[in-house]
C-alpha cells in the first residue's frame, strides 16, 4: 500500500472531516443546515411534523382501541341508547368491534312514557 506525503495529524484531520461530512449528509433530511435553501429547511420541518403525527396517532389508536372494548364505553352507549329510545330500565351486554363494525351482544330495555 503506497504511503502519501501527509503527516499523521493531517491524515487524522482529513479522516475527521470526512466522517463529519458523512454524518452531516446522513442527517441532512431531518436537520438541514441554516444556510441550505428554504425548501430543504421546510421539508425537514415537514418530515419531523409527520413523524410526530404518526407517533401520536399510534398512541391514540392503541388507547382508543382499549377504551372502545372496555366497560366504560359500554356504559356510555347504554346511557345514550336509553336517552334516545326513551327507555328507563335497560341491560346491555358487552359492546365490541368486529371487522370495523360495532356490535352488541344483547340489549334489553323497558319503555318509559316517551319510549320509541
Amino acid at each position: 500500500m503506497p504511503r502519501d506525503d501527509r503527516s499523521y495529524s493531517q491524515a487524522m484531520r482529513d479522516y475527521d472531516a470526512e466522517k463529519k461530512f458523512l454524518r452531516k449528509m446522513r442527517h441532512r433530511a431531518f436537520h438541514p443546515d441554516a444556510d441550505s435553501p428554504v425548501i430543504f429547511q421546510l421539508a425537514g420541518y415537514f418530515i419531523r411534523f409527520v413523524i410526530i403525527l404518526v407517533v401520536l396517532g399510534a398512541i391514540l389508536f392503541l388507547r382508543n382501541r382499549k377504551y372502545f372494548n372496555g366497560e366504560g364505553f359500554t356504559n356510555e352507549v347504554q346511557l345514550e341508547m336509553d336517552h334516545y329510545l326513551g327507555g328507563e330500565n335497560s341491560e346491555m351486554e358487552k359492546v365490541f368491534w368486529k371487522s370495523g363494525d360495532q356490535l352488541l351482544t344483547s340489549y334489553k330495555g323497558t319503555g318509559g312514557p316517551h319510549a320509541f
